[in-house]
């Protein structure tokens, strides 16, 4: 039991070792490693052409998440890893919601971009009918409580505190 204790103070970091921690370190300390716009449409060209990571997006589309939750998370994922910069990704994003759409459109998958503006959404439509089915359905039983009555509350009409005091009791207490 001490052993495992021990393990896990020993792992913890030092306190104030962020301040003194070697610059460097993690990737979004260092420079980005791809610097322009062209760079980095051409890392996602050659990542979105993988086919395993091809179907795995296809089948994320299919089962309803939309192409713009998608790009956020490649986006930020190569932020983090620094691959390129947030200013990089912000650009490239168009771009990135069309691969993924042209993804959607070659495996005949029906996606939301997560863009639309009406309000024929099948994600949204599912999370409706889910709470339809939660509380009109099946619905929970409710605990009833009893009010009681104002009389059994005993509550006294007399003021209290020190705000409560008459003047005559206050002239009293100055002298």
């Amino acid at each position: 039991m001490q052993n495992n204790i021990q393990k896990v103070f020993t792992a913890l970091p030092i306190p104030g070792e962020g301040i003194i921690a070697e610059k460097g370190q993690y990737a979004w300390q260092r420079p980005p490693a791809l610097d322009t716009v062209e760079e980095a449409i051409s890392y996602y060209v050659n990542r979105f052409s993988d086919k395993t990571l091809a179907d795995g997006i296809a089948g994320l589309l299919d089962n309803g998440q939309s192409v713009n939750t998608l790009m956020q998370g490649f986006i930020d994922k190569s932020i983090y890893d620094g691959v390129h910069s947030i200013d990089v990704g912000f650009l490239i994003s168009p771009v990135v919601v069309e691969l993924i759409s042209l993804i959607g459109d070659k495996n005949d998958v029906k996606y939301v971009t997560g863009f639309e503006t009406s309000k024929d959404n099948p994600i949204i439509d599912r999370l409706i009918i889910a709470k339809i089915e939660d509380e009109i359905i099946n619905p929970k039983p409710k605990e009833e409580k009893e009010v009681s009555e104002t009389s059994d509350l005993n509550i006294s009409t007399q003021p209290r505190g020190i705000m409560s005091r008459t003047m005559q009791e206050e002239i009293q207490w100055v002298y």
